[in-house]
C-alpha cells in the first residue's frame, strides 16, 4: 500500500508536469511563429508601398499627370489593375474622404471600418491581419497616397498570407508532437525505475509490519 501510494502521486506530479510543460512549450513556439510571420509581412508590405510608389510617381508626375485628387482618380483603375498584375495583391483605390473609386473585386473591400483604413484616411499607413476561415491568414493594407507632399487619395491591397499562417502552425504542431513523443518516453521510463526503487522500500516495509505484529 505504501509503495503504491508513493508511485501514484509521484506518477501523478510527474504527468502534471509533462502535461504544463508541453502547454508552455507550445505556447511560446506559436507566439514565436506570429512574431516571424508579422516580420516576414512587415518587411514584404515595405517593399509593396515602395514598388507602388515608384509606380504612382511615374503615373501621375513622369507622364505629365496633376498631382491632385481629380488625375488620381482619373488613372485609379489603370493604376489598380497594373498594380495587380506586378505584385499579384488585389487593390482598391479610394478618395481622401474614403469613397471607393475603383476595385478589381469591390466585394474584398466592402469593409471599410477596419483599423488600417482608418489609420491611412489620419495620413498613416498601416495593416490589419484576419483569419477568413480556418488555416488561412489575410492582411489589408492601407496607404495614403502622397505625390509631391500633396495626398491625393488611398490605395488598399489584400494580400494572402495562408501559405505562411499554415507553415507556421504545422511546424508548433510538429514541436509539440515530438516534445509529446519525448515526455512519453521519460515518463514510463521514470515510472519502471521508480516501482524498481520502491521495490525494496515495499518489503523493508512488509518485514517492519511482521516485526511489529511479533
Amino acid at each position: 500500500m505504501f509503495r503504491k501510494s508513493i508511485l501514484w502521486k509521484v506518477t501523478l506530479g510527474l504527468f502534471l508536469i509533462i502535461v504544463s510543460g508541453s502547454v508552455v512549450l507550445y505556447l511560446l513556439v506559436e507566439r514565436q511563429e506570429n512574431d516571424s510571420n508579422t516580420d516576414q509581412i512587415i518587411r514584404d508590405l515595405n517593399n509593396l508601398k515602395a514598388n507602388t510608389q515608384v509606380y504612382i510617381q511615374h503615373l501621375l508626375v513622369l507622364d505629365g499627370q496633376n498631382n491632385d485628387e481629380t488625375s488620381y482618380r482619373n488613372v485609379a483603375q489603370e493604376m489598380v489593375q497594373e498594380l495587380y498584375q506586378v505584385n499579384g495583391s488585389y487593390g482598391a483605390a479610394y478618395a481622401n474622404d474614403g469613397e471607393l473609386i475603383y476595385a478589381m473585386r469591390p466585394d474584398l473591400f466592402d469593409n471599410t471600418v477596419d483599423e488600417d483604413f482608418r489609420r491611412a484616411m489620419e495620413g498613416v499607413t498601416a495593416f490589419t491581419i484576419f483569419y477568413p476561415g480556418e488555416g488561412q491568414m489575410a492582411v489589408t493594407f492601407s496607404r495614403p497616397v502622397v505625390v509631391m507632399d500633396e495626398t491625393v487619395g488611398i490605395l488598399r491591397y489584400l494580400v494572402d498570407y495562408s501559405s505562411l499562417y499554415r507553415q507556421g502552425r504545422e511546424t508548433a504542431d510538429m514541436v509539440l508532437k515530438s516534445c509529446l513523443i519525448v515526455f512519453a518516453v521519460i515518463f514510463l521510463m521514470t515510472v519502471l525505475l521508480l516501482s524498481g526503487v520502491l521495490r525494496p522500500i515495499r518489503r523493508l516495509s512488509e518485514i517492519s509490519r511482521r516485526v511489529t505484529e511479533g
